[in-house]
């Protein structure tokens, strides 16, 4: 089942973002959960966020976190906006795709919104994510680019 979170979920979600965390290219620096929990309360709380998690017999086993806003090179207020996800993930087949077609639907309901787009920055590529996005109606427009602060290699 895709639902909205709810209070008892919080711990739940802290053990879902630390999976998702270890598998990242981020996993050498240590998240901050508080502040990760307070963003994704906000986000469920505001109009221009939107949270969604998957539950199977009270596991949580995916969670999607989108944001809606203005381009940064528009009118304040009256121009154009664009709705992303800051965080999608999965584990179970099926899920995915029903937390992307519920958070499109979200980003087509605010006001102003021109398109939504995703990407994987985290490093995580799962070989079935393109036929997923692809299910959901996106397309893929050019690609993502990516290098390490030097020292950051020291560290892996």
């Amino acid at each position: 089942m895709i639902r909205a979170i709810q209070n008892g979920d919080m711990q739940k979600l802290v053990e879902l973002y630390d999976g998702l965390h270890r598998k990242s290219l981020y996993h050498m620096f240590k998240p901050h959960y508080a502040t990760v929990l307070q963003k994704t309360s906000y986000l469920q709380a505001t109009p221009n966020g939107f949270v969604r998690v998957a539950d199977h017999d009270g596991e949580l086993t995916g969670v999607i976190l989108c944001i809606c806003e203005e381009f940064w090179w528009v009118e304040d207020k009256v121009g154009a906006k664009y709705a992303t996800d800051l965080v999608f993930y999965s584990k179970r087949r099926g899920d995915g795709v029903l937390m992307l077609k519920e958070a499109i639907e979200w980003a087509w309901s605010r006001p102003r919104v021109v398109c939504f787009e995703t990407a994987v920055s985290s490093g995580i590529e799962h070989k079935s994510a393109a036929a997923m996005y692809e299910r959901a109606g996106l397309k893929l427009q050019g690609s993502f680019w990516r290098i390490e602060h030097p020292k950051l290699r020291e560290m892996s």
